[in-house]
């Protein structure tokens, strides 16, 4: 079962609203044959501004101070007395945070990544497919909450404004789980993952890809309900689909999109 949600990655207000993962048949595949899920690195997404900040949280003066009003209301903050020094050491921290560490918080946190709709949809066939050798996975936000492993967070993407908004740099998640209003239309729910070792250990997933993803097992069985082929799929590909399900061991329904299906009335 996934850590208990902080406020700012919000579970949907109907857990068991499905979720659909759109990919080609060689990830597909690759899912069946290792039992598991790929997250990749969030410095490796294709968004410019993936674990970016907002041009309103840019190093400035006015940044730096609404950063250390908030510090120092904190209860676990270690400046909690408003002094000079302490002052001085959160300004620097504030900067070197924007300008050196980001790169380091970007690579480190791991990201599966899953359309939340209540039906099939024809944009993200075309966004993330190569249309005629792909699948669809359907799952459910609950299924995956209560399957994916407890190091692992799952919740709803937050769409801001990027011109005007800002979210609190002290926590780390925040910085992948908030995107941009143009890409409002994936309507994604994430799995993160933060896979920094310990001081004297490995991180809990080895690294794969020279450090671009990280391969995550899980029990498929209990998160698959259905597969659905692509609507341009060539008809053989339901039952090439169907075969592959089996020799993997699985009991899922293979199924058309519907996407393209004609009027049944």
């Amino acid at each position: 079962m996934v850590r208990q949600q902080p406020p700012y990655f919000r579970c949907p207000a109907n857990e068991h609203i499905p979720v659909w993962r759109y990919i080609d048949l060689t990830k597909f595949e690759w899912m069946l044959q290792n039992k598991a899920l790929y997250f990749p690195s969030a410095a490796t997404m294709n968004d410019s501004y993936e674990g970016h900040y907002t041009r309103m949280m840019a190093p400035s003066k006015e940044a730096e101070e609404i950063f250390i009003r908030k510090m120092l209301a904190r209860k676990d903050s270690p400046w909690s007395i408003e002094r000079e020094d302490h002052l001085a050491s959160l300004r620097r921290a504030y900067r070197n945070l924007l300008n050196v560490d980001l790169k380091g918080i970007r690579e480190r946190f791991y990201i599966s990544c899953w359309h939340m709709n209540e039906e099939e949809s024809s944009a993200m066939w075309k966004l993330y497919t190569s249309r005629e050798d792909s699948v669809c996975v359907r799952s459910t936000y609950q299924q995956l909450s209560q399957e994916l492993p407890s190091d692992c967070y799952l919740g709803c993407v937050n769409y801001m404004d990027f011109e005007r908004d800002m979210f609190d740099v002290y926590e780390f998640l925040n910085f992948v789980v908030h995107k941009r209003r143009a890409f409002e239309h994936e309507k994604e729910v994430r799995a993160v993952i933060n896979n920094t070792g310990s001081l004297t250990g490995e991180p809990p997933y080895p690294p794969v890809k020279d450090g671009k993803g990280i391969v995550v097992p899980i029990d498929l069985a209990r998160i698959i309900n259905e597969v659905r082929v692509s609507p341009d799929a060539k008809s053989p590909f339901l039952q090439e689909v169907q075969h592959l399900i089996s020799i993997h061991g699985l009991a899922v329904p293979v199924k058309p999109s519907e996407v393209n299906a004609p009027p049944a009335y």
